[in-house]
């Protein structure tokens, strides 16, 4: 459903790498990244529905050896939230203008707290425009060099000051032709793909070995 972002996932990570999977819903990106590319997640999903489908994904595929579930939102700083109920995908942390519909309080953790002895190598953050608070809580994360590539949808001036002084650049993929070029920021609501290391991620996309989906080889 996301192919370009989910190709360059499959074509970037190996068997001896570690995802992270911030809003990770049912688990979609997890089950690609360690189902089909052996790498070991580390996935965070806070709703309680979603969490328990995303668990159930992870039994099916027989993942549990390769997949870390953790039932928490991520953030600027270790605590509590008030999180959407009902919204499927669309669940979100409830900002200061509230929400109408119902409501529940979830944990939050940081991402250097949890990652504090991880080097993880892919780091996808879809969390309906809590991206800032996520990469405020991450900044010795990023700073690891094992983290080559970020994916995230909504990027601030913040964000993408935090992303461009850690060496991380915008980048486009073409996952037919395996070719990974600079780009300018966008802002049209889509995943936007930061690198680190452009040619050893060049590198590992054109090696990849090829997969098909729906009878298409990529």
């Amino acid at each position: 459903h996301e192919f370009q972002e989910m190709a360059f996932l499959i074509h970037l990570l190996r068997s001896e790498d570690c995802f992270i999977d911030i809003g990770a819903n049912i688990g979609s990106y997890s089950i690609l990244a360690s189902g089909v590319c052996g790498a070991r997640s580390i996935s965070f999903e806070p709703d309680p529905g979603a969490f328990s489908d995303f668990e159930t994904n992870i039994g099916a595929n027989q993942l549990v050896d390769r997949v870390m579930p953790i039932n928490k939102a991520v953030g600027a700083h270790p605590g509590e939230l008030e999180f959407t109920v009902g919204l499927d995908t669309m669940n979100r942390a409830v900002g200061n203008a509230g929400h109408p519909g119902p409501t529940q309080i979830v944990p939050v953790c940081t991402l250097d707290s949890e990652l504090n002895d991880v080097s993880p190598t892919f780091l996808k953050v879809d969390v309906e425009g809590f991206e800032s608070a996520v990469i405020q809580g991450a900044l010795a994360t990023l700073a690891k060099p094992s983290l080559v590539a970020l994916m995230l949808e909504t990027v601030d001036s913040d964000v993408a000051r935090i992303l461009a002084e850690q060496g991380f650049v915008r980048c486009t993929y073409d996952p037919f032709t395996r070719a990974l070029s600079r780009s300018g920021l966008q802002d049209d609501g889509g995943n936007q793909l930061f690198v680190r290391d452009m040619e050893f991620v060049s590198g590992r996309l054109v090696k990849a070995r090829s997969v098909r989906v729906l009878g298409v080889s990529v």
